[in-house]
């Protein structure tokens, strides 16, 4: 499961009471909307110094990884390709959503591993780890481009 298929139910909703935040006739924000906002900007948040540990072990040229590695390192992987997707996406850039749909494409080709089968699982998650590597490379990329092209287009995307 990955931060976009997080039901409802799983994450953490205070308790609601409208009107306690209200802003002018305008617009109205009560805790209950603010919370839910909190929690998924939660889900989709990827830490840095986590993403790096998780991809140096995983492909570290000098690191066999055990069978017990893979499984504790694979879904922690999964969920941070769901997050910086999710942000890929949000982003909605004109620059990257080829690329992205590619790399998406790719994940949905690799499956589960074979059982039993450690060569292939370490495999199966260097080349998730790539993928990851891809992603972020696209947000980068989505990050020079809107900086350059919006200037020179005085503020306005291509």
């Amino acid at each position: 499961m990955n931060a976009l298929d997080t039901p409802a139910l799983l994450v953490h909703q205070p308790g609601c009471h409208s009107g306690e935040l209200d802003s002018p006739s305008r617009f109205s924000v009560d805790s209950c909307s603010v919370g839910r906002l909190l929690a998924r900007l939660h889900t989709s948040f990827v830490e840095d110094e986590e993403l790096d540990d998780v991809l140096n072990a995983v492909l570290d040229p000098g690191t066999a990884l055990s069978m017990d590695e893979i499984e504790r390192l694979a879904p922690r992987l999964r969920k941070m390709l769901g997050q910086l997707v999710s942000i890929a996406t949000q982003r909605n850039t004109f620059y990257s959503a080829y690329e992205l749909a590619g790399v998406v494409g790719r994940v949905r080709q690799l499956g589960d591993p074979a059982p039993g089968g450690l060569g292939s699982a370490r495999g199966q998650l260097r080349l998730l780890a790539l993928a990851v590597l891809d992603v972020l490379e696209l947000v980068s990329d989505d990050d020079r481009h809107s900086a350059s092209g919006s200037a020179a287009l005085g503020g306005v995307r291509p």
